[in-house]
């Protein structure tokens, strides 16, 4: 009966997930600009959820190209961390790079922190270490402090023990 009981549920969750993706298609196709930005970042996201990450860019894409100064910054973020998950560290950089282009947004200091990790990961130390002060300087006390104690690693990684100390204690 257990198993009956959640196999119920899981056909009911999956159900509400594709009305909930019907209802967002539908208000992209209206072409509504005010509401296409937020669809198609919400398609993207139930698409990504579903592991149909080729259809979850597309639907993230259509997010940015709109250029909506609230939804279009979240796609490109988002689609950078898929990306990144996914391996593709040139279309991570890319989205990150977009997601920061738009200007201050609510994930602008995440994305350039999540740049500095990308950029640190290939071995480019000096960018990296610049998109780590970017972070830091950005005003939000979490990126802040994360990027901070990220710098604080790379560099005692390098060797930088000095260097490190005072990123650690601030």
């Amino acid at each position: 009966m257990g198993n009956d009981g959640r196999l119920r549920r899981m056909y009911r969750d999956a159900r509400g997930q594709v009305r909930e993706e019907m209802a967002w298609r539908s208000i992209i196709k209206s072409g509504d600009p005010e509401r296409v930005a937020e669809a198609a970042l919400r398609v993207g996201l139930l698409l990504e959820r579903q592991g149909s990450f080729k259809a979850a860019r597309n639907a993230y894409q259509k997010a940015i190209e709109c250029r909506h100064p609230d939804h279009s910054p979240v796609a490109a973020f988002d689609l950078g961390v898929m990306l990144a998950r996914q391996g593709d560290a040139d279309g991570a950089r890319t989205a990150y790079q977009q997601a920061i282009h738009f200007g201050p947004s609510r994930v602008a200091p995440s994305a350039v922190r999540n740049l500095a990790i990308l950029l640190e990961d290939q071995g480019d130390i000096a960018g990296a270490r610049a998109r780590y002060r970017e972070a830091m300087d950005s005003g939000d006390r979490e990126e802040s402090l994360a990027a901070a104690t990220n710098l604080a690693i790379m560099l005692r990684t390098q060797g930088d023990v000095e260097g490190a100390r005072p990123r650690i204690c601030t």
